[in-house]
């Protein structure tokens, strides 16, 4: 633990234990009445008008943090990563792929699969739902404001809110003329541009705003591959790791059709390219049954496995488990041919690739002063690919593949899992109503109703291995070239194919892989198609002057269809793939005999057939999503409310051999929450608290499938149940006219209930020889994967006025994490962090001029940051906190 961190701030820890958090109400319009320069020790004021009227925040029963445009720009936000460790309750990573298996938790409730196609934390970007999780981090260009909103969302936001929501909002145009533009120049050749202009068009009644934002910065780690600098045409991660290329563009119009009628039209353009971030892998003995890595990099539960050689089934033993913190870099844990604290990345690889396109339409009809009708459409259009991991266990070696019977059979590769790349098109409608009947009866009723086409599927890159060439196989062959690094992955031929022996040519498996899997043929394509009709409705009845309710349901109606389009040997639903000696796939395919095994897909290492049992599927999920809400008021600045709400989200399918796990089931949750929101002091202090226990049933786990391959995809299957005790707390401090202190903490214990079982603590670990975890998998008791028990946030801002009317602000916070475990048994964790980030911002006395000085993780905490477990390989992919980065920015507002 980081003992003289945390000292640092012990007087601050001192204090969080006692104080409470700050929980912030949601809604789609929230006012924040802040000047831009602070003269008064009083808190600013937060307005919320959403609810046709304006309320105080901290009256408000919701549980929702937003960050203004100024307090991300001041503080240096580029991602949910920054919201997330200025939020207590609320945890993201983004793993290796740098966001396209990115993971949002809100109070505990962890993705227990990290690739499925739909998330616990549902994201919304005006209003419009955003599916995938490579979708989620679109950048903080020309935002107003972003919130978190914690717990569940169902009844208000309908589709998979399960345990919370996170509202991106962006900024309208507005009357009087206005913008801004600014750069930033920073360390590791980071630099971005930033451009906005908002104003009229021919008259007040149409209003207009375009911006423009791009972004490129190397990366915050250094890559110790030999051939790092190698520029390979097309994505890659060029010379440091954890580096980017983004841009973004957006247009807004607001029209008064008429004075009762509005209209607002945006248009959003997000392109991504992400490298991948600082990782490695350590695999076990399931690498080694395909041969991949014949090391064994773990330390825990010896088991035994099988390989498959041309010479017949070899058994031997290994270990099948990492126990313990993990590392920041591999050659602490186990043997590299680099050093200890290097890491070693293929520059072919890519962490994120994706573009984005969203078009919002809003209307907004006063029909009298107690009624409004409101709609609201959105359409999407979105891809994704990603190559996300380093290249293998050490990428300038490569991973063996066997071709035959004799050691010269052995080729060498640079393998790459690419998965999920998706496409994916939404449409949604919702209307809505809102009428404030009396003045204690209001009164909110509507309709939704969506289409999603949603397609996704994994490539496999098998390729030549890139390198210097310092290392040499068994027969004192070099093992790869730098010219290898030179060609983007997919670009060349499987050394399969052209590193073929004459003595390989009837090992037809492999072959198929090099041949036909190389970057071409899609494993586990599949189409989902969603629709979702929803009608939704709540009532707000104020009983007494200090005593109010709030009642809220939506039904829905959700019908999910599944298209299997090929297996994960990339073979299409009915295909067959047949081989002999002398003709093969090269040549073309004849006709062949049925396979003798549809489970397994392999007959007799000639023919191959799809393994795909039921090309289409189709399912209906029916759900109620109600939530319930008392609120006392004793005096305008205390308030307690107590509140139930329901979380759901839907079903599904997988592209799964075994019927039994084609299919998984809703999952939900019960919270409840009683909270208290204060303010003291005139208003200088500001104190809240929240405790709540969720109750989850239907837990939708990943779990290895039953029967493998090398391209195959965890599954998804319901587990059980699971609960999470938790509390929340946070203070507000305005402590002088000109220092301020806030601070947060968040309790959670999320444990899963006795009777769920972790299938892959029989079939993956072995448990069932040691006393480490249970043979059965029985998990009951263990804290959830992916979640901390305490996080806290903290920040400390001074404001110095001067007599000429410059302002200079500064601003030191940090945030805490306790460790988090890898998988359901508990065994790995990676450990618990501090990271430190400072800024000072200066402001001329016209506001025109603003320049800003940040650093990030200015203390260099340099850890493992999250983990996940590849189970077909007994394989974990670590990845690292982001090294130390600083920055210059330079704003001109007009």
């Amino acid at each position: 633990m980081q003992i003289n961190r945390v000292g640092r701030n012990a007087a601050l820890l001192f204090v969080v234990t006692y104080m409470g958090s700050l929980s912030f109400a949601q809604d789609d319009d929230i006012e924040v009445i802040k000047p831009k320069r602070p003269l008064s020790s009083q808190m600013e004021e937060v307005v919320v008008t959403a609810r046709k009227r304006s309320e105080s925040l901290q009256e408000i029963p919701l549980a929702v943090t937003p960050f203004t445009m100024e307090q991300m720009e001041r503080r240096a936000f580029s991602g949910v990563e920054d919201i997330a460790a200025s939020t207590p309750g609320f945890s993201y990573e983004g793993f290796s792929t740098s966001g396209t298996n990115g993971n949002a938790v809100i109070r505990g409730l962890a993705q227990q699969f990290t690739t499925a196609r739909i998330q616990n934390v549902a994201f919304f970007i005006d209003g419009i739902y955003m599916q995938r999780q490579s979708m989620l981090n679109m950048g903080l260009i020309d935002m107003q404001r972003v919130e978190v909103v914690k717990g569940p969302q169902n009844a208000l936001y309908g589709r998979n809110a399960f345990a919370g929501a996170l509202n991106y909002v962006t900024s309208r145009p507005t009357a009087e003329p206005s913008g801004y533009v600014s750069q930033t120049a920073g360390s590791h050749d980071r630099y971005d541009l930033r451009a906005s202009y908002t104003g009229p068009i021919f008259s007040d009644r149409l209003l207009g705003k375009v911006s423009y934002g791009y972004t490129t910065y190397d990366g915050h780690h250094r890559n110790d591959h030999t051939q790092a600098d190698t520029d390979t045409s097309g994505p890659s991660t060029t010379d440091r790791l954890g580096g980017w290329e983004d841009q973004s563009w957006a247009a807004a119009f607001t029209y008064d059709v008429t004075p009762d009628i509005a209209a607002h039209l945006g248009v959003y353009h997000v392109e991504i390219e992400r490298e991948t971030q600082p990782s490695y892998q350590l695999s076990g003995i399931g690498a080694r049954e395909f041969g991949l890595w014949e090391q064994d990099d773990l330390n825990c539960i010896q088991g035994e496995g099988t390989q498959f050689t041309a010479t017949g089934p070899q058994d031997f033993t290994a270990n099948t488990a990492y126990c313990g913190e993990l590392t920041a870099y591999a050659a602490e844990s186990a043997d590299r041919s680099y050093g200890p604290t290097a890491l070693v990345m293929d520059p072919r690889s890519w962490g994120a690739v994706a573009e984005t396109d969203l078009v919002t339409l809003a209307f907004d009809w006063t029909l009298n002063d107690n009624m409004t009708l409101s709609y609201l459409f959105g359409w999407t259009d979105h891809n994704s690919t990603s190559t996300g991991g380093p290249g293998g266990e050490d990428p300038e070696l490569g991973s063996s593949l066997e071709m035959g019977t004799l050691i010269s059979d052995h080729v060498q590769v640079n393998a790459f899992s690419s998965r999920p790349n998706s496409e994916i098109e939404s449409f949604s409608h919702e209307l809505r109503l809102d009428w404030q009947i009396t003045d204690r009866i209001g009164v909110r009723v509507g309709g939704y109703f969506s289409t999603v086409d949603d397609h996704q599927w994994t490539l496999l890159f098998l390729s030549p291995v890139c390198s210097s060439g310092q290392f040499t196989d068994a027969e004192g062959d070099v093992i790869g070239s730098a010219e290898n690094c030179e060609v983007p992955l997919g670009g060349a031929q499987s050394p399969i194919v052209t590193d073929r022996s004459i003595t390989s040519l009837s090992f037809v498996t492999p072959y198929d892989m090099g041949y036909r899997q190389h970057a071409t043929n899609r494993a586990e394509d599949t189409s989902f198609s969603d629709s979702v009709e929803a009608a939704f409705v709540s009532v707000d009845i104020d009983i007494t002057d200090t005593l109010s309710t709030s009642i809220e349901a939506r039904y829905t109606h959700e019908r999910t269809e599944v298209t299997r389009h090929t297996d994960s040997f990339g073979i299409a639903y009915g295909e067959k793939v047949d081989y002999s000696i002398l003709l093969d796939r090269v040549f073309g395919i004849p006709d062949g005999s049925d396979c003798t095994d549809p489970t397994t897909g392999i007959n007799d290492g000639t023919t191959m057939c799809s393994s795909i049992v039921e090309e289409r599927d189709d399912a209906d999920f029916y759900i109620v999503t109600p939530r319930a809400i008392v609120e006392w008021k004793p005096s305008d600045s205390h308030m307690l409310y107590l509140s139930a709400a329901n979380g759901v989200k839907a079903g599904g399918f997988n592209n799964a051999v075994d019927p039994e796990q084609q299919v998984y089931d809703i999952e939900e949750n019960w919270t409840y929450e009683l909270g208290s929101k204060n303010k003291f002091f005139d208003d200088r202090l500001t104190l809240n608290l929240s405790l709540y226990q969720i109750n989850w049933e239907g837990l939708q786990g990943g779990v290895s499938p039953s029967i493998v391959g090398l391209s195959t995809s965890d599954v998804i299957i319901n587990v059980g149940e699971a609960t999470s005790v938790g509390a929340e707390s946070e203070i507000v401090a305005r402590l002088t006219d000109n220092f301020t202190i806030d601070i947060g903490l968040s309790y959670n214990d999320p444990k899963y209930e006795d009777g769920v079982k972790y299938s892959p603590a029989v079939t993956k670990f072995q448990c069932d020889k040691t006393d480490i975890c249970a043979d059965d998998g029985e998990v009951g008791g263990n804290q959830l994967a992916r979640t901390s028990k305490i996080q806290v946030n903290s920040g400390f801002t001074y404001n110095m006025m001067f007599d000429s009317g410059w302002m200079v602000s500064t601003r030191y916070d940090f945030t805490y994490q306790t460790k988090q475990y890898v998988t359901p048994l508990n065994l790995a964790w990676v450990p618990d962090r501090i990271i430190s980030n400072a800024s000072i911002n200066i402001l001329d006395p016209n506001d025109m001029w603003e320049f800003n000085l940040w650093g990030k993780n200015i203390f260099d905490e340099d850890k493992a940051a999250n983990a996940f477990y590849i189970g077909v390989f007994n394989q974990y992919l670590v990845s690292k906190i982001a090294g130390p980065s600083y920055g210059f920015q330079v704003k001109y507002n007009m």
